[in-house]
């Protein structure tokens, strides 16, 4: 702000995330073989005048080469999620959704042939339960995750769930 720049992150507000997530991914990936994905920004960047070349290239996802995949690993690990706990408590992230939070591969999706993350079960809950924490779970998996909270606390684990 000092030099007349202020930094903003549109896809860290809670509201953008919540849209985001209540997209159909069928609007976000056309097909099964559709290797570009990110349909909605693209046609947006289309349409106010970024050259197709550019709208529609092949990007990598954001998770690649920025290390955010060993911080979500390290964050979980220091709030006390860890594959014990996950397996103390019986968590299976398929119970709770299919669509798993900073994953590559919604819905049985792949690009280029392949899942580019297989995120461990500890660090998805972890995930999860920060998603509970900021209201970005539908009912039903709120439910779920809170029966997996109150597991924790009837085995006295000790999560940082705050």
């Amino acid at each position: 702000m000092a030099h007349g720049m202020e930094m903003a992150f549109p896809f860290l507000d809670t509201e953008v995330v919540k849209l985001a997530l209540s997209t159909p991914p069928q609007l976000k990936i056309s097909s099964a073989e559709d290797k570009l994905g990110k349909q909605p920004h693209r046609a947006l960047a289309s349409k106010v005048g970024i050259p197709d070349e550019y709208a529609y290239r092949t990007k990598d996802a954001a998770q690649h080469g920025t290390g955010v995949h060993d911080t979500f690993g390290a964050m979980a690990r220091k709030n006390g999620f860890t594959p014990d706990l996950v397996e103390n408590i019986g968590y299976q992230s398929e119970t709770v959704t299919r669509e798993k939070l900073a994953s590559s591969s919604r819905d049985g999706q792949c690009y280029a042939d392949k899942k580019l993350w297989a995120i461990p079960r500890h660090v998805q809950f972890f995930l999860d339960v920060t998603a509970h924490r900021y209201n970005l779970l539908n009912k039903t998996e709120r439910g779920k995750i809170k029966g997996f909270l109150e597991k924790i606390k009837r085995n006295k684990e000790k999560v940082r769930v705050d």
